[in-house]
């Protein structure tokens, strides 16, 4: 490696991140630790864990022991090796536990130990942060419906399913229900009127709390393709009831609360993340996810702004020309290189070909630190090998390179969420 590429990669491997998207359950220091996290729960939680459990991993006994299930995860670990999942998490898991290799069975028993000790560090969570240079997260905390308390990193966003799909009291794919949280909150919902109004009150009481964007993660419960209905047409369907709507009149409802969200976004200034693309545990259909689903609402709603997730794939090419086209709608990598390394490489140049820099995000989309130390870890390197390979080409500088660098990792998103 040249000394012109050495210097762009210390200078990647350095930068301070704005992280758009994760989900930490456990923060250490007042959020307390998590009690009972071994190697196996550890890996269950992990992205890695689908690949072990698609691979062919039978669940375990409820009476197993840690020796039993190891033989279990033996079997089929060689087969997971190779995923972009296992690799960025053990990658990162090597440098911040100090194990020379990757999972075997001379140390799962040394991983298994670290994890039981870190799991006990109020401190770990923090530390890892630290190490992995991040800023801020912004922090979906799907588990709740409730208010978060806000720590010294994590920005709140507010995941707005509930709203869309318990109109009628029915449960997101999160099991929660909006109108019961409602009511035990003191509030009367007699009409859609009074539903949409306790709507915009509760974006307001995040937005007062820190919040700075809505996420719609939709593509959990149905089809992101969200068609016109009139408010007449809604109220007479609110007033059936969940009982008596058919589930063509319960989806137009739906449309309906999505439409009047948007418009609460755009009263709110704040700007809407969309889950696209790959669902994590399957069980739904793809097409739901396709990012064109949206283009309605990308047209109709000017003055809204869209952070297009998880680049949109396996539907990438799609996003790319909505990013390009659409001045509202903007491209996001989270996820995207801890599935696929190779692809996200590749991706970032065909990217970097067609839509302007300011307007690409990373984010990690990781339930624990040190998952979220190894997504960055492999968003650095595919970071640095896409910009490496247009500086050999003569498509940027080294300096283009390194502003490059910085949009993605920390300026857009600075920028784009007035953080």
């Amino acid at each position: 490696m040249n000394s012109k590429l050495e210097g762009l990669k210390d200078f990647i491997d350095n930068l301070s991140i704005i992280d758009t998207h994760e989900h930490f359950r456990y923060k250490g220091g007042t959020a307390g630790f998590e009690k009972g996290l071994e190697l196996f729960s550890f890996l269950a939680s992990s992205y890695a864990g689908a690949d072990f459990n698609r691979a062919g991993l039978k669940a375990f006994s409820p009476s197993a022991s840690s020796a039993e299930k190891w033989k279990e995860i033996e079997k089929v670990l060689p087969y997971v090796r190779s995923t972009t999942y296992f690799r960025s998490l053990f990658d990162g898991l090597k440098e911040l536990y100090g194990i020379k290799a990757s999972l075997e069975r001379s140390n799962w028993l040394e991983y298994d130990k670290v994890i039981r000790e870190r799991s006990c560090d109020r401190d770990w969570f923090h530390t890892v942060l630290k190490k992995t240079r991040i800023e801020k997260y912004l922090e979906d905390e799907y588990w709740t419906l409730e208010i978060p308390k806000r720590g010294e990193k994590d920005i709140p966003v507010l995941r707005i399913n509930t709203f869309v799909m318990s109109a009628l009291g029915e449960k997101d794919h999160n099991g929660h229900n909006s109108r019961e949280f409602a009511g035990k909150q003191g509030i009367k919902i007699k009409n859609l009127d009074d539903y949409v109004n306790w709507t915009d009150r509760r974006i307001g009481e995040f937005k007062k709390a820190g919040a700075v964007a809505l996420k719609n993660a939709l593509a959990y419960d149905r089809s992101l393709y969200f068609a016109e209905t009139t408010e007449k047409d809604a109220k007479r369907i609110f007033v059936k009831g969940e009982t008596k709507a058919s589930p063509q009149e319960k989806t137009a409802l739906q449309d309906f609360m999505m439409h009047r969200i948007m418009e609460l976004s755009i009263k709110h200034s704040l700007p809407v993340q969309v889950h696209t693309g790959i669902q994590h545990g399957g069980g739904r259909p793809l097409e739901w996810t396709r990012p064109l689903n949206l283009n309605n609402l990308f047209i109709k709603y000017e003055k809204a702004r869209f952070d297009i997730f998880h680049a949109g794939y396996p539907f990438t090419e799609s996003l790319i020309v909505l990013a390009k086209s659409q001045t509202n709608v903007y491209f996001n990598l989270c996820w995207m290189p801890i599935i696929s390394d190779t692809k996200t490489e590749v991706l970032l140049n065909e990217l970097l070909d067609c839509v302007p820099s300011n307007k690409i995000f990373w984010g990690g989309d990781c339930s624990r630190a040190e998952q979220a130390y190894g997504a960055a870890k492999y968003a650095r390197q595919s970071l640095f090998r896409a910009l490496s390979k247009r500086i050999e080409k003569n498509s940027a500088t080294v300096e283009e390179a390194k502003f490059i660098a910085k949009n993605i990792l920390y300026s857009n998103a600075k920028n784009f969420y007035r953080i």
